[in-house]
């Protein structure tokens, strides 16, 4: 009687009974989440003492001499704005503490890790709206800001600065969050995804 060779596969209904590898894209996007997620978090705990240091910024200028006009119309607003600026930006941690909860899952593989990281992707589009529209107001108080101390002339600067910001805002708060949308909405990641546990 012949024996079964230990060194091949047993064969099951026609086909090599081979387990199937693991994809490898739940690391590499979720560690990528993780690895941005504890960034925004250390850059949001620095955002908390932004007017502190824009204060400590403008009055070393005075001290040296060298007055600001935009530093001082700027740190002015955000002076008036700092409660609602505090209001956002704990909102923000707390989606950046959610998009590290789904990045997590999403290593692990876990199934609620998709919902997690759409609903997380869909929440944070929408804040990145509202704070871009806030930005645009602060804006526009700095130049009148500016306008009323006969510094009109620095309104090049300011919108040198929102233009950078804007394009920083847009590229770091909307393209992780499209692709999550993206991904997550193809089928054969939704098949992938149903079969975890």
């Amino acid at each position: 009687m012949l024996q079964p060779d230990p060194d091949v596969p047993p064969i099951e209904q026609g086909l090599l009974s081979v387990d199937e590898p693991q994809t490898k894209w739940p690391t590499v996007i979720g560690v990528s989440g993780i690895v941005l997620s504890s960034l925004g978090l250390i850059c949001g705990c620095v955002g908390y003492f932004a007017v502190p240091l824009q204060r400590w910024g403008v009055n070393a200028q005075k001290q040296a001499g060298q007055s600001n006009p935009v530093a001082e119309a700027q740190l002015k607003i955000a002076e008036q704005f700092q409660v609602f600026t505090i209001i956002l930006m704990t909102i923000g941690m707390l989606l950046t503490a959610w998009m590290l909860v789904g990045c997590i899952r999403l290593v692990r593989r876990r199934r609620s890790s998709r919902n997690t990281l759409i609903a997380w992707a869909m929440a944070s589009i929408f804040m990145l709206a509202v704070n871009i529209a806030y930005q645009i107001l602060m804006f526009r108080m700095t130049f009148e800001e500016l306008a009323n101390a006969n510094e009109g002339k620095h309104v090049t600067e300011v919108w040198v600065g929102a233009v950078i910001g804007g394009c920083f805002a847009v590229v770091f708060g909307l393209a992780f969050q499209v692709f999550t949308l993206i991904w997550f909405s193809r089928q054969k990641i939704k098949t992938e995804v149903a079969r975890w546990f």
